[in-house]
């Protein structure tokens, strides 16, 4: 027999329980809603799918890596609560649904969010767990990048295990050098969580609407209008220092810049380095 979809929404408005969950109710209990009903109980499905709305501010970030470490995927896998995101049934949740993923999603430039297809994908995978579990679990951002060229793309991940760093470097030689120099751009990263490679990575509407946030504040404050201009432009070039990571003070040592690091790094290996692209996903933040 069929299912319609008015029944799988009458389901659904009873239990909570996802779309897939619900017509398979209904198919298994040939279309009689209270059986239905039944079914999503004994499956735990029905209690799982109630937890749906509660906050998720803890978790885990979640990482993995292809065949010779050119690929690397980084996943926020939410909980509600610290104590549970530290239990063995989520970790090994978490990494079997980042493995899951990993799979599924094509690479990034940047961090970005689970879309809704991707969700549904897994959802008979992440209801199953919240019934086991007992707490609502969601999945938050994810990056995934593919090396593009010579170079390496590091990763890190802090020890609450609630922040994940990925980063993408180009050189035509791979050193002990270049991973040190991988290694402390990515705690960076972690510490300081800059949106920008550099100021050449910011949309101009980005910058435009930064100018026209600040030419507001300024003419507010009573500035005369002939200076507007000059001080709006310094404050797009503060902006850029301080959102884009190659302008940014290192964490261990703020008299450098992370360019500076860069340039050093090249200079002793005698090779062009290029921070192509990082990623930083988180849990709370």
């Amino acid at each position: 027999m069929g299912v319609s979809m008015e029944e799988i929404k009458e389901l659904r408005t009873k239990t909570g329980a996802g779309v897939l969950d619900c017509k398979k109710a209904l198919l298994e209990s040939n279309g009689d809603v209270k059986e239905a009903i039944d079914y999503l109980r004994k499956k735990g499905l029905a209690k799982a799918a109630k937890k749906s709305g509660r906050s998720t501010t803890e978790g885990l970030v979640k990482s993995k890596k292809g065949e010779e470490g050119k690929d690397i995927f980084l996943l926020a896998v939410m909980c509600e609560t610290d104590f549970v995101a530290r239990t063995d049934e989520f970790k090994a949740f978490a990494d079997s649904v980042t493995s899951s993923i990993f799979q599924d999603v094509q690479e990034t430039n940047r961090a970005v969010a689970v879309s809704e297809e991707l969700v549904g994908k897994h959802q008979e995978e992440m209801t199953q767990a919240v019934a086991k579990i007992g707490e609502n679990i969601q999945l938050g951002d994810y990056a995934k990048f593919t090396l593009s060229g010579a170079g390496k793309i590091y990763d890190y991940t802090h020890f609450t295990g609630k922040i994940g760093v990925a980063v993408e470097i180009l050189c035509d030689q791979v050193s002990e050098r270049l991973d040190e120099l991988g290694k402390n751009i990515c705690l960076h990263i972690a510490a300081f969580s800059p949106d920008f490679v550099s100021g050449e990575d910011i949309d101009e509407e980005v910058l435009n609407k930064e100018r026209e946030i600040y030419t507001a504040q300024v003419r507010e404050s009573g500035k005369p209008e002939n200076i507007v201009a000059n001080i709006v432009e310094g404050k797009i070039r503060k902006f850029k220092e301080e959102r884009c990571l190659l302008s940014q003070g290192f964490a261990l040592d703020e008299s450098k810049t992370v360019q500076d690091l860069v340039n050093e790094c090249s200079k002793e290996m005698g090779e062009k380095i290029t921070v192509k692209r990082f990623a930083r996903v988180s849990i709370g933040d």
